[in-house]
């Protein structure tokens, strides 16, 4: 799937909203702020559909992938939003990892751990900010601007890659000296 796909969540005493933008959203969160209460509403609907109670509004199909055979559920799940959470044994596995990369499902993991086997954008990071009955869901990081790295109190900045990151900050630092970059 490509493109943005919106998808909101409620029963009578809260609601969730999220625009899923990439492939990949981590949803993040203290404790209380609804992550639970956000998987535990996708699988009831998924399983009672509106007799649950819950209304879903979502063009894709939703579920939650848990259990010893969600390789067999996610060999048989297509264009539809994966929720998985944290306390699943393989959401960190090289396995899983290996499964969800040529699918064309959206997959949201809701989860406080890093995922280093997952490639997902930091700009997919999302937290959920208790906001009385209509939690918020706001990028957990701000995209970073030629005058925030301009400021940097750094000597050394090193970057992943040799393109597009380290273009970005050799140019970002042109005026600041002296600043070393080194690829890895």
């Amino acid at each position: 799937m490509k493109g943005k796909i919106s998808f909101s969540i409620q029963n009578r005493h809260i609601a969730f909203k999220l625009d899923l933008e990439r492939n990949v959203t981590i949803i993040t969160g203290d404790s209380g702020t609804g992550k639970t209460k956000l998987i535990n509403m996708v699988r009831m609907y998924s399983e009672l559909g509106k007799s649950s109670g819950i209304t879903l509004k979502c063009e894709k199909p939703c579920i939650v992938l848990s259990g010893s055979s969600w390789e067999t559920v996610l060999e048989n799940t297509h264009e539809s939003i994966v929720f998985v959470e944290e306390s699943t044994s393989f959401l960190s596995s090289h396995a899983f990892a290996s499964a969800i990369q040529h699918t064309d499902n959206y997959y949201v993991f809701v989860t406080r751990e890093p995922l280093p086997q997952i490639p997902y954008s930091v700009d997919a990071i999302k937290q959920i900010v208790k906001n009385g009955r209509k939690p918020k869901t706001e990028k957990l990081y701000q995209k970073i601007s030629v005058s925030d790295v301009s400021t940097f109190p750094y000597d050394v900045v090193i970057v992943e890659d040799s393109k597009a990151g380290f273009i970005f900050f050799s140019r970002a630092s042109e005026k600041k000296s002296p600043v070393y970059f080194r690829r890895r």
